[in-house]
């Protein structure tokens, strides 16, 4: 849309200098930008949930006026990307602020964006089997995303200052930080970052 302002937020480059850009108020996925700066289309997206409560919005709104739409005040819509990573195994993985909306604010795209983690796969404090209040009430921001060179992915809570860690299949390997003035602890995490130890 020509109204909407490009602000990029997060550029990752793959082995064949195509560019994925995140830009603010884009839930369209990312921004696909070859080598000369052209922009090739979207890249990935958050799959909305297929729950009765869309099945009916999209009813209706299949039916619905323009303008009707417009005046609806229920809106499923996708969210957009928080950052994404380039790994050497040639996939892009991206997280995303947790939604109830959408099926995984944590993904790893394919070369055609299509997210290939297994269905139903929990991530941070899902995987902790924590009910919708306690989320609802410590509802975790899902930052950053790295990959180490043994396909394991880490990723950041930043609202609750949390690691979490996975091996390639999934499984939560290892939880820790969070936030205070300690060691251990994190006063503001932002971001995160693998060497090769």
């Amino acid at each position: 849309d020509a109204n909407v302002s490009y602000s990029p937020r997060k550029i990752v480059v793959d082995n064949m200098g195509l560019m994925y850009v995140t830009s603010g108020n884009v839930n369209t996925g990312a921004l696909l930008i070859d080598g000369e700066n052209t922009f090739l289309g979207f890249y990935g997206i958050n799959a909305i949930k297929e729950t009765f409560a869309v099945m009916v919005e999209y009813m209706w709104r299949s039916i619905l006026t323009d303008e009707q739409n417009a005046q609806s005040a229920y809106s499923f819509q996708p969210t957009e990307f928080n950052n994404l990573f380039w790994s050497s195994d040639r996939f892009v993985y991206a997280v995303s602020p947790y939604s109830a909306t959408i099926q995984s604010p944590v993904v790893k795209l394919n070369a055609v964006g299509n997210n290939v983690f297994p269905s139903g796969a929990a991530f941070g404090d899902m995987a902790l089997s924590r009910s919708d209040e306690q989320l609802a009430q410590d509802m975790p921001i899902f930052a950053d995303i790295t990959v180490d060179g043994d396909g394991l992915f880490t990723i950041l809570d930043m609202h609750n200052g949390r690691l979490f860690q996975y091996d390639a299949e999934c499984n939560l390997l290892a939880v820790f930080g969070g936030l205070g003035a300690q060691q251990g602890l994190f006063t503001s995490p932002v971001s995160i970052a693998a060497d090769s130890r």
